[in-house]
């Protein structure tokens, strides 16, 4: 017997092997490295043109480098496949860690210069490094969890959660200062890494501390949550509302 004639235009599928999905391979690491790596150029370009000083212009950096990081790599992730494919896809969060690694690696290009051209210590870009691989995990967390659940819904709950994790404290401070009547208004901890940024770059001789306490929290919690998402992969995800 033959085998039955394909029709024009139509390809058929090895036995056994699943169906490819159509935009599957989009956004590749590689994609999304030289994505990263057009932002912080042109994040670079904007702080020479539109800072009003030196101090201006170096400091703003650290915190495009912490928005791309924290926010829009986790929004682009997150809404890269659909519910459907989303329930299909066997990727665990491995290549999450992966491409962490790289997004990181690119960082230092950007973090280590600021010692000459802002004049910051050794110490300071090194808690600043840090600072910035601790928070890619805890984006990376979001990621991973993220992509376990089969809902357009819970994964737009994660983005909020990015965007409230970087912006919330800030925010929030702010109203609480400007209700207070211009008063000064604080905690011990931050949740936020803006501040911390500040404290690093400003204040890091008398809030080092707190940089140290902010640092090693989250990095405890990015890790252990990494690893429990790892350990919990290959079971089924349940879908939720």
């Amino acid at each position: 017997m033959t085998a039955p004639a394909s029709k024009p235009g139509t390809t058929t599928e090895p036995a056994g092997r699943p169906p490819r999905r159509r935009g599957a391979n989009r956004h590749r690491t590689q994609e999304v490295v030289l994505a990263w790596c057009v932002w912080l150029i042109g994040s670079w370009l904007c702080s020479i043109a539109l800072a009003t000083s030196k101090i201006a212009s170096r400091m703003m950096m650290p915190y495009a480098v912490l928005l791309g990081l924290v926010v829009l790599w986790p929004m682009l992730r997150l809404s890269q496949l659909r519910p459907e494919e989303q329930r299909q896809s066997s990727r665990g969060p491995a290549w999450v860690l992966g491409e962490w690694l790289c997004l990181s690696l690119v960082v230092q290009a950007v973090v280590w210069p600021l010692m000459l051209n802002a004049g910051w210590g050794v110490v300071q870009v090194l808690w600043l490094d840090l600072l910035f691989v601790t928070w890619g995990l805890v984006a990376a967390l979001v990621i991973a969890v993220g992509e376990r659940v089969a809902t357009a819904r819970a994964r737009i709950l994660a983005m909020v959660v990015c965007v409230l994790l970087v912006f919330g404290e800030p925010a929030a401070l702010w109203l609480l200062n400007a209700m207070a009547g211009g008063g000064s208004v604080t905690w011990p901890m931050s949740l936020s890494p803006v501040p911390v940024i500040w404290r690093i770059t400003h204040e890091f001789g008398a809030g080092g501390f707190l940089v140290a306490a902010h640092v090693f929290t989250f990095l405890i919690v990015a890790v252990v949550g990494l690893a429990i998402t790892m350990l919990d992969h290959g079971r089924p995800a349940e879908r939720r509302g």
